[in-house]
């Protein structure tokens, strides 16, 4: 009886043991799983300092990043205003007209309208002023040279100019092909992609020419197997971005490789703002996620639950802008930072000099990138 009596405690004893054990397996899991947590998770708020500056300009202003800083125009006294970094109004000129046209490098800002053209520098003094024989439909900015589009009867011509203002080349388009787009790149490159238009199946031409002392065709590449709609330039090579990949050629135009990238269109079309990763957003739908490119071609993306306005990428920072915050990435680490914006956005504006101009509802501000 006795033996019996102490089985059943032995088990009791043994249930209530286990019991006890499971209990503190449990809650030191959990507390494990807190302090990992605290350990590891990035502190994701983050607030503004000096970098972001609100500036002071009329509500109805039409705002251009530049030079570190901004130019804004001001239709109602028809002028243009240049403020630094630190919103201060540095230089300026009466004059602009409606339909007034801009175009900016990292150190000169073109202004054009009808068949005239001005460019001046970063310190305000006028270079140059042309006028041409043909209304300038589009035009491109860097540095050393100038291209812009003129329609002469059906046929359209891209004219460029050297960093006086003096003709270079006209380059004519062909018979036999359209073109589709142009730009410029590095100091004094020019760019095109055309299509054949008297083929069964479109053919698709990317050429570059370099203007640094004579003319020189440095690239040429053709392809038939998709439309490409715009180059992004490397050191060692150049992305084709095309409707469904991505297309890698050197600087002798050999093909070197290429990725899937159907859904999804380049984030930025400016071939002055370059980095070494492409960033490309979705195609028509709720644009919450930037794929990032990078070098060899492997890729991941960057996703928030609010619709992204843009990404900008630095040398340390992938920087996504929604209409209510920024959310900063540490390139490598990937820690995630959230900063809750002044006030509703509708655009960021980036610069070529680590700056984005952002417009809200009621102010602008200029953000200075690390």
């Amino acid at each position: 009886m006795r033996q019996r009596a102490y089985r059943r405690y032995g088990s009791r004893r043994k249930r209530r043991n286990f019991r006890a054990w499971a209990l503190l397996s449990i809650a030191l899991v959990l507390a494990l799983t807190v302090l990992g947590l605290i350990l590891f998770l990035p502190k994701e708020e983050g607030r503004f300092g000096s970098e972001l500056k609100k500036l002071e300009a009329p509500q109805n202003a039409e705002f251009i990043p530049f030079s570190a800083g901004a130019v804004y125009i001001d239709p109602e006294s028809q002028s243009l205003y240049y403020l630094n970094r630190n919103g201060e109004a540095k230089w300026g000129f009466s004059g602009t007209v409606s339909g007034m046209k801009t175009a900016v490098s990292s150190s000169r800002m073109a202004v054009y309208y009808s068949s005239k053209l001005q460019v001046i520098g970063n310190n305000g003094s006028l270079i140059y002023s042309k006028v041409f024989d043909y209304p300038i439909q589009d035009l491109k900015l860097s540095d050393g040279v100038c291209a812009f589009l003129q329609y002469q009867g059906t046929a359209k011509n891209v004219v460029v100019v050297n960093a006086a203002g003096e003709q270079l080349d006209t380059l004519t388009e062909q018979t036999g092909q359209e073109l589709l787009d142009f730009g410029v790149f590095g100091s004094a490159g020019v760019w095109q992609i055309t299509v054949d238009t008297g083929s069964v199946k479109p053919v698709y031409r990317f050429f570059t020419y370099r203007y640094e002392n004579n003319k020189l065709i440095t690239v040429s590449y053709t392809t038939s197997d998709q439309l490409i709609y715009y180059p992004v330039f490397y050191k060692d090579s150049i992305s084709l971005i095309g409707t469904s990949d991505v297309i890698s050629i050197d600087y002798t135009g050999k093909f070197l490789r290429r990725v899937r990238c159907n859904g999804y269109e380049l984030a930025r079309r400016d071939t002055q703002y370059t980095n070494a990763v492409l960033l490309m957003k979705p195609v028509g739908q709720a644009r919450n996620e930037t794929l990032c490119i990078d070098g060899d071609f492997s890729s991941f993306v960057l996703s928030e639950q609010e619709p992204i306005l843009e990404t900008v990428l630095t040398d340390r920072y992938y920087y996504v802008f929604t209409q209510h915050h920024l959310y900063t990435y540490a390139v490598g680490k990937m820690t995630r930072k959230r900063y809750t914006l002044p006030e509703t956005i509708s655009r960021a504006l980036p610069g070529l000099e680590k700056q984005v101009v952002l417009i809200g509802e009621n102010g602008r501000y200029l953000l200075a990138l690390d």
